[in-house]
């Protein structure tokens, strides 16, 4: 965003599509020059909150597996998990956490694999010749 702003639209556009390219395994051509700037700038401003937020959520899925397979070995689960999902027992409340962690394991690539399609389709959109 900072070249964008600064009037370095090439140089943040061949930055935003290596990246694209790296981390979205994604071929951009070059849009034709005009708008170019117009462009540049709108894809930071636009995926700057995009990206955040699907690495917030994609950080926030992961943990969730490690965390419901886990459940008896979290902090505080001794005492409180005649309250919790699958209470009364430890052994109950474990089994509906352990079976939340495997959905979460196989649901979450899925979640990342869409959000991922998202920022893909922006930078073509706005990085690319648009097609």
């Amino acid at each position: 965003m900072p070249l964008a702003l600064l009037s370095r639209h090439q140089a943040a556009a061949r930055l935003q599509r290596g990246l694209v390219r790296k981390y979205l395994a994604l071929d951009i051509d070059e849009p034709a020059h005009r708008e170019r700037a117009r462009r540049v700038l709108t894809h930071a401003v636009l995926s700057l909150p995009l990206n955040l937020a699907s690495l917030a959520l994609t950080i926030y899925l992961w943990l969730l597996v490690p965390a419901n397979l886990a459940y008896p070995l979290r902090p505080g689960t001794m005492d409180s998990y005649q309250g919790s999902w699958g209470g009364p027992s430890l052994a109950g409340a474990w089994v509906v956490h352990a079976a939340g962690g495997v959905v979460f394991l196989f649901v979450t690539p899925w979640i990342v694999k869409a959000v991922t399609s998202l920022q893909g389709r922006l930078a073509r959109r706005l990085l690319g010749s648009g097609r």
